[in-house]
């Protein structure tokens, strides 16, 4: 018989702790579906078109499989930190960081100082992306 356990209090506590913390990364993975599909009109095509990888140091790595799925969730980022933050308040979410996917992109450890950002303009082939974006773009004309 193992005496690791005092009492059976004891045994059950850490047995729910443990299921707890190994259905965290699902938890989160849900929210993020979650928040991202509930974004007015493209949220559920931007949440099948992207997924949580990593968090360290409050950043959340998101992998996404084409730049233009990138920049839709970049322009609603400010939505979804706060919708993500509401299902996480004990969890610090600072901001929200991108990548290709097939990119080797992973958070360290130590956050760097300065973040290079690409000057170069490329053109989008994606069909739908462009449906999505014309359409922003004909909303803003409209305001």
């Amino acid at each position: 018989m193992n005496r690791d356990y005092k009492d059976t209090k004891e045994l059950v506590t850490r047995l729910f702790e443990n299921i707890d913390n190994k259905n965290k990364p699902v938890q989160m993975v849900n929210a993020w579906k979650e928040v991202v599909s509930s974004i007015y009109e493209n949220g559920p095509k931007m949440a099948d078109h992207s997924r949580l990888i990593d968090y360290k140091n409050g950043v959340l790595l998101v992998e996404t499989d084409h730049s233009g799925w990138t920049q839709l969730l970049q322009i609603n980022s400010n939505y979804i930190l706060k919708g993500l933050r509401m299902k996480f308040p004990q969890l610090v979410i600072k901001s929200l960081n991108y990548r290709m996917r097939g990119q080797n992109i992973v958070l360290h450890e130590k956050p760097a100082e300065k973040i290079e950002k690409s000057e170069e303009n490329t053109r989008i082939e994606d069909e739908e992306i462009n449906k999505l974006f014309e359409s922003i773009k004909n909303s803003i004309k409209e305001r």
